[in-house]
């Protein structure tokens, strides 16, 4: 609940399996993002315990396996390959084949060839310089490069056309990571594996 004391939640339990695909869906306000930040750590239940690997996770403990991906992700004034595999925050060498992976996987090879760009391209503060769609590719691709065990995306394929959405989603539903994904799009959750309709707990 929060600071009106309406619960968000109550009675709720969920148990994901590594490597499942799961699908959240909802109406407005039902806690979908709620529920995406609650397994990320941002929040803590006011009663209850959120487990992974059977133990208690705390913030600070949550994070190293969790990428979470919004539906409007942050994009740093540097090149779309920095952005992607964010090597100007860490001294560490750039995984060439991940990264090409994670741009091939996310659309953003495909972006790149259609408006004959490079890796290099500079992307301004915010992504002011791409479309919604184009910055929410570089957001998967940099959850990609980041190879975390866990994969959190709250609307982040909801500025993509169909032809991309539907590439993008066949290829997250190949990889062997846990995927659970937040969807106001039917035909995006009726194509994963696992559903859950938090409109029918409330």
């Amino acid at each position: 609940s929060f600071e009106n004391d309406i619960k968000v939640f109550n009675d709720f339990s969920l148990k994901i399996l590594q490597g499942e695909k799961i699908a959240i869906f909802g109406k407005s306000g039902v806690g979908k993002s709620s529920l995406l930040n609650l397994i990320s750590g941002v929040y803590v239940p006011n009663k209850g315990k959120i487990l992974l690997n059977e133990k208690i996770m705390f913030v600070n403990q949550v994070n190293p396996y969790v990428s979470y991906i919004s539906q409007d992700p942050f994009l740093f004034d540097v090149s779309i390959q920095e952005n992607i595999t964010l090597s100007f925050t860490k001294n560490e060498k750039i995984d060439e084949e991940r990264l090409k992976q994670a741009i091939l996987n996310s659309g953003v090879q495909k972006y790149i060839e259609e408006n004959d760009l490079t890796l290099e391209y500079i992307l301004t503060e915010g992504g002011d310089n791409l479309s919604g769609g184009q910055g929410q590719r570089i957001a998967i691709a940099r959850a990609l490069y980041s190879d975390k065990d866990l994969i959190l995306l709250d609307e982040a394929v909801s500025a993509l056309d169909s032809t991309t959405k539907d590439f993008v989603i066949g290829n997250l539903l190949k990889l062997k990571k846990t995927i659970v994904l937040v969807t106001h799009d039917k035909e995006v959750y009726e194509s994963f594996p696992k559903k859950i309709n938090l409109n029918e707990f409330n």
